[in-house]
């Protein structure tokens, strides 16, 4: 409807200047926006009728079946489907991922590097990954290139070798990433939602450092000659061919493809989902608390998957149409900008998640309004004009969809890996089309009963666990996932001493609260080496520090310059430019986090202290302190339990630093090793330390401009 107005109004303004001006009145006066009443939404028009391509289904000799779909685009897709993902890692959570990875890393007869320069040169692509239930490997590019595509994806999915080289780096990047990870809420909000649902299933198994250590050549190659055979296996075909000239090349391809039996796979013995279950993941410098309210949902094979996903766009699916999350949380409260919700499912369960990032303050409230949309929707009957506007929503999501090859190869081998009916996507437009408001409320009671709803936050536990009580008894669990000791993330569980006894032992560690306090500079210098995504890092960095808080500071990769001049009232940055002053706010952080030895002035600091309790970091138990500054707010101290001294320091800012190799420099103690992931998957190295303390200092590097 909105299009239609947009194309009528455009074409009477091309017109207008060739009208008499008494008909350009009259076509004004009956376009003038006053006669619209802009209130009321449009009145939708009916439902457009959609159609799924049809595609041939055979099998090969040896098996494997085959769905092709003809598209007359220059383009030809493979997809090849393969049972057993995430939820047949066994033991190992990440198993499934690295196999997808590492499938593309070199074959019996390509090294890693040939093998990308042969698909780059055409210009195309070849991709794995894991999902819950499957491993899908797809490839794409030109349909003049189908041979030479078909040649490379074959060796992929037949020959993987799986070097040990590439495996080494892989697992170094993915330790590194899974640090950087745990200290993101979305991560461990996926993850508690995953173990919520699942239990102590691979399905519901977080990645770990431990698994990451057991991966090897052999490891993979057991999975994949396990699940990689052709009856355990579908291959989806999409491009401008015919079935007469792809069946013989596909033979052709996977012709020696060996036989071997299907692995079988037991139904996963998952909790069930029955009464109020509250669950705090604590993440001591959250500013932000990630809410998701899980219910359950229809599987796959449920008659009611359809008209719940029209039940989910009226909840909080819907784009554009103004959902109710949206217009609650955002439009009506602004407590965050985009909430949403969404029915799935894997092989054997379908669950809901309804999902908000909001601040702290307003955890509770925003909590209520979710739970008060997903009671409404139960309790109140939806209107005829809105569940019309989300079904065509839903409709013309569908209708998009369709040309997307990729989507259509998926929906194909949906059919065939959930037994889902052969027409049902044929018929997904009219199930959504059969919607009325009685389904929607039966839908709603039968999934979303507010007394069998979890919620999972990730949040600050000192500041929202007391917001949360209301809801139902609160456990608060730790970034390994794993419940705390007591219940109560603001008690230091396995800790006997307080947060001010620890901290005196660090500075003890350090080299004594006086010796510190008596430090005047520190001058410092090292190498940095890591990488950036993928890309290896090199350069130098030095830094001098005078007491109370004056710093200069330069980092040296090469093409990429970083300065930051401090005089202990103002301070300027730079990255390769000219140095630029810092606003008031971002000035006043800087100065107070550059305290020279801030750990022995933490009472002019204004630093409030806190026992966490024991923590993992870095695959290490370590104690964890809480300090509260003012201005940059709470930083935690991971401190070595034999040493005191700090295994690592998390920040808002700066995330997780790790520290390690510390020695005596003029009487204090100093790290000569710190790392840091500024995003996931990358990681920043800073080594070959050289210390001076308390020596001449330039004092022109604070003069700067």
């Amino acid at each position: 409807m909105l299009m239609r107005t947009n194309r009528s109004f455009r074409n009477v303004g091309l017109v207008r200047a060739c009208l008499p001006f008494t008909v350009l009145f009259m076509l004004m006066s009956q376009n003038s926006p006053a006669q619209v009443d802009r209130s009321k939404q449009p009145a939708p028009d009916p439902a457009p009728t959609a159609t799924f391509p049809h595609y041939d289904e055979f099998k090969l000799k040896n098996g494997l079946k085959v769905f092709f779909v003809k598209d007359d685009r220059a383009l030809i897709t493979f997809r090849l489907l393969v049972r057993g993902g995430n939820g047949a890692d066994g033991d190992l959570p990440g198993l499934s991922d690295a196999v997808a990875d590492q499938m593309v890393k070199g074959t019996k007869s390509r090294t890693s590097l040939e093998f990308a320069k042969l698909i780059d040169f055409i210009g195309g692509s070849i991709n794995a990954s894991a999902s819950a239930d499957a491993i899908s490997v797809t490839a794409g590019g030109l349909r003049k290139h189908m041979t030479k595509i078909l040649d490379l994806f074959a060796d992929a999915v037949k020959n993987p070798v799986f070097p040990d080289d590439e495996l080494a780096k892989y697992v170094t990047e993915q330790t590194t990433g899974l640090k950087s990870q745990k200290a993101r809420a979305e991560f461990l909000a996926e993850y508690g939602v995953n173990k919520v649902l699942y239990g102590e299933t691979p399905y519901g198994r977080m990645p770990s450092e431990e698994a990451l250590k057991h991966l090897s050549s052999s490891v993979l190659k057991q999975f994949h000659s396990v699940h990689f055979v052709p009856g355990n296996a579908t291959l989806a075909v999409i491009g401008s061919t015919t079935r007469e000239e792809l069946e013989p090349m596909l033979e052709h391809a996977f012709g020696d493809w060996a036989t071997g039996p299907v692995p079988s796979q037991l139904p996963p013995n998952f909790p069930e989902l029955k009464g109020r279950r509250i669950v705090l993941v604590d993440r001591p410098t959250a500013v932000q608390s990630a809410i998701r309210v899980l219910g359950k949902g229809p599987e796959f094979r449920d008659p009611d998957r359809p008209k719940a996903f029209v039940l989910n766009s009226i909840l909080g699916g819907g784009t554009g149409l103004g959902n109710r999350l949206a217009m609650n949380l955002r439009e009506t409260h602004a407590y965050t900008y985009t909430p949403y919700s969404g029915f799935d499912a894997n092989y054997y369960r379908g669950h809901f998640t309804a999902v908000a990032d909001v601040r702290n303050a307003v955890t509770d409230s925003a909590l209520k309004e979710m739970f008060y949309e997903i009671d409404r929707i139960q309790t109140q009957r939806v209107p005829d004009d809105e569940l019309q506007r989300n079904i065509q929503s839903s409709v013309g999501g569908f209708l998009m969809s369709v040309a997307d090859a990729t989507t259509t190869a998926i929906r194909v081998q949906s059919i065939d890996f959930y037994g889902l009916p052969k027409d049902y996507y044929e018929k997904l437009t009219a199930a959504y089309a059969s919607v009325t408001p009685d389904d929607v409320m039966r839908l709603a009671k039968k999934y979303l009963n507010n007394d069998d709803l979890t919620v999972v936050v990730v949040g600050k536990a000192s500041e929202v666990k007391s917001k949360l009580d209301q809801f139902g008894k609160v456990e608060v669990w730790n970034s390994d996932l794993m419940p705390e000791d007591n219940g109560d993330a603001t008690k230091g569980a396995k800790v006997t001493m307080t947060a001010e006894q620890a901290w005196e032992k660090l500075l003890t560690a350090m080299g004594g609260k006086k010796k510190l306090r008596s430090v005047k500079s520190i001058q410092s210098t090292a190498k940095i080496g890591g990488s950036i995504a993928g890309h290896d890092l090199k350069g130098t960095v030095k830094k001098v520090e005078v007491a109370p808080n004056k710093v200069y500071s330069y980092y040296d990769f090469g093409l990429f310059k970083q300065e930051m001049v401090s005089d202990g009232k103002m301070v300027r940055r730079s990255s390769g430019g000219p140095l630029e002053e810092l606003p008031p706010d971002q000035r006043d952080k800087v100065l107070e986090d550059s305290h020279i030895l801030n750990e022995a002035y933490l009472d002019e600091l204004k630093g409030k202290l806190n026992m966490v309790g024991m923590r993992s970091v870095n695959g290490r138990q370590a104690m964890a302190v809480e300090v509260n500054y003012p201005k940059n707010g709470t930083v935690i101290y991971y401190l070595n339990p034999e040493t005191f001294l700090p295994l690592a320091v998390e920040s808002t800012e700066n995330g997780v630093v790790s520290y390690d190799d510390w020695h005596n420099e003029g009487g204090i103690m100093l790290a000569h090793k710190v790392s840091f992931e500024p995003q996931p998957g990358s990681t920043i190295m800073l080594t070959d330390f050289s210390y001076v303390v308390d020596g001449k200092v330039d004092e022109s590097l604070f003069k700067k401009q």
